[in-house]
């Protein structure tokens, strides 16, 4: 800035016998200025919304949900278009069981960034725990559509799927569970019980053994 301000001045020297190349020069170093100055107030505040949602996350880990929502709703009032401030507030309040603030916040962050896999999932469980099966299953296979790897969101799926009687379908998410954890003893249990609803008892029996193999 003060080297800025000496060349100016120089300019502003040289130019002193030329008043209207001298107005030109000092219309565009006010514009430089402007902008300058514009940006920087905006890093500030960028920076201050990111120091909120680190201690809004510090805080969630460490069990301080109430802490780390108020955090999360000042990085809000600064920076409103934050995706990741959003969902993280979502997340919090689902800690706390406030369902509706929860899913207002995981829509917020889908009407920034629609192809986020996360709020769908997060949604998807919501929408279990108030009994919205039809609406879970759909939410958590938009977020398998957007991530075909996400292992939870899987496991959730055939959950909501067993429940709706549709045991065949949730098999193939259980497989795809197994596929990516096979030391998981969990995941072939709910294989096996996929299995024996869909009546298909020595499938079932097979993979039971697999769990206790790893028992």
């Amino acid at each position: 800035v003060l080297l800025a301000v000496i060349g100016i001045i120089s300019l502003e020297r040289a130019l002193a016998g030329q008043p209207c190349l001298r107005r030109v020069v000092c219309y565009g170093w006010g514009l430089l200025l402007t902008f300058s100055v514009a940006f920087n107030l905006l890093e500030s505040f960028a920076l201050q919304a990111l120091t909120q949602r680190i201690l809004g996350d510090t805080l969630d880990q460490n069990g301080r949900v109430n802490e780390a929502i108020t955090h999360y709703q000042k990085a809000l009032e600064i920076e409103p278009d934050s995706v990741e401030t959003q969902y993280n507030l979502g997340s919090a309040f689902g800690q706390q069981r406030r369902m509706d603030e929860a899913i207002s916040q995981y829509k917020k962050a889908l009407e920034i960034k629609p192809d986020y896999a996360d709020p769908h999932y997060n949604l998807g469980n919501a929408d279990m725990r108030q009994g919205k099966l039809a609406d879970a299953i759909a939410e958590l296979k938009i977020a398998l559509r957007l991530n075909p790897d996400y292992i939870e969101a899987q496991k959730k799926l055939a959950n909501a799927l067993l429940k709706t009687g549709k045991a065949a379908e949730a098999i193939l998410y259980c497989r795809a569970v197994v596929k990516a954890e096979p030391e998981n003893a969990r995941s072939y249990f709910e294989l096996g019980w996929a299995c024996l609803t869909a009546k298909q008892p020595e499938q079932a029996r097979a993979n039971y053994r697999s769990e206790e193999r790893r028992v």
